[in-house]
């Protein structure tokens, strides 16, 4: 009798990658880990960038060379740039653009990391098992799981969710993004806290002028540019920054984080300078 498939859905946060390591370690049946990566568009993904480097540089590689198992990413058909420009078909609301994702409601969630996901396993055998990375202080969140077909090897091994970053960080597999935030998620996430929006906006300008809403934030006008926002922004505003520098809105506020310049002197100053250099010495 041929037993079950075993998939592993990774994330590639903590969780999840202890879950394969476990797996390995307590020679637990193991045949491919899954992980879903949303786009932003179709070349750049939605992924923080040291997640997604961690994910294909170290972790399916691990999976691959060292646990010999498969290590499957899906994508939707759908991206982030796709969802901003849908046009809502019915209700309150038809005719219009969706624009930016709001928290708590996320439709690039639903239509872009989710969709893939179901996919996959629709087209896995009824039997087929299914590792989750939830740990054993989780009780909420365990209580879903059947423990037959969706089963937690964390909770099974008596592993915390503190256990579970201590194995992985043991092992050279956590994820560089908790250097910067306790979660991963899309870089352009409604959810996102202040450090994970400051990181982006410092450490990643390539990203490029696309606005960073705040968490129960809502935008109904037009934003364009280098903005982080964070409260309403009414019907008919609009708020256009062509320049590399980030300006902050904050329920009706605004800073600035103005790009580090050189100041050069005047040109007649320089010219001095240079007239001294060519005088021979006395």
């Amino acid at each position: 009798m041929n037993r079950p498939k075993y998939v592993a859905s990774c994330s590639g946060g903590k969780d999840s990658v202890a879950t394969l390591l476990l797996a390995a370690q307590h020679n637990e049946p193991l045949d491919e880990a899954v992980f879903s990566e949303v786009m932003f568009d179709q070349d750049t993904s939605g992924e923080v960038p040291e997640h997604r480097d961690f994910i294909y540089d170290r972790l399916k590689p691990f999976c691959e060379k060292e646990l010999g198992i498969k290590f499957t990413i899906l994508h939707a058909d759908k991206t982030y740039d796709d969802v901003f420009h849908h046009v809502i078909t019915r209700g309150p609301h038809k005719g219009e653009v969706r624009g930016f994702a709001w928290a708590g409601m996320c439709a690039v969630n639903r239509d872009c990391k989710i969709p893939p996901v179901r996919k996959y396993n629709a087209a896995l055998s009824p039997d087929t098992v299914s590792y989750v990375g939830i740990a054993e202080d989780e009780p909420k969140r365990l209580a879903r799981l059947d423990g037959i077909t969706k089963v937690s090897l964390l909770a099974k091994y008596g592993m915390t969710e503190a256990d579970a970053y201590k194995l992985c960080q043991d092992h050279g597999l956590l994820s560089p993004i908790y250097t910067h935030c306790r979660r991963n998620g899309c870089w352009f996430c409604p959810n996102a806290s202040d450090e994970e929006l400051l990181h982006m906006i410092t450490k990643h300008p390539e990203t490029g002028f696309s606005p960073l809403i705040c968490e129960r934030s809502k935008v109904y006008g037009t934003v364009c540019g280098n903005f982080m926002i964070r409260g309403l922004v009414l019907p008919g505003q609009e708020f256009s920054n062509p320049t590399k520098d980030y300006f902050f809105f904050d329920n009706g506020r605004w800073d600035v984080l103005a790009e580090e310049k050189k100041l050069k002197p005047p040109e007649s100053y320089e010219k001095k300078q240079q007239k001294r250099k060519n005088q021979p010495e006395r």
